[in-house]
């Protein structure tokens, strides 16, 4: 586990779902988007019961998701200071 990515657990409570995996997180989580879903299950950092799956698996009655969502990277900003140029 990455101590800077947040971590959430789901139980799937409901009937067994119609929805793709990646469209019911994008639908309950408000920060993930449907192709970051996929892309998250993709690369193992959404897991079903323990075991890492495809966007198109459909969730059923007690399934857990585990979703790992890794810090975004900082952005460097300019400070739009001149530039001294010491040899051109």
């Amino acid at each position: 586990r990455n101590k800077s990515s947040t971590y959430i657990e789901l139980t799937f409570t409901d009937q067994p779902s119609a929805a793709r995996l990646d469209l019911f997180i994008s639908a309950h989580v408000s920060d993930i988007s449907r192709s970051r879903a996929a892309r998250l299950i993709r690369s193992g950092l959404i897991t079903v019961n323990g075991q890492q799956t495809r966007p198109n698996r459909r969730p059923r009655i007690g399934d857990k998701i585990c979703i790992e969502i890794p810090s975004e990277p900082k952005r460097i900003q300019s400070d739009h200071s001149p530039v001294d140029i010491l040899l051109e």
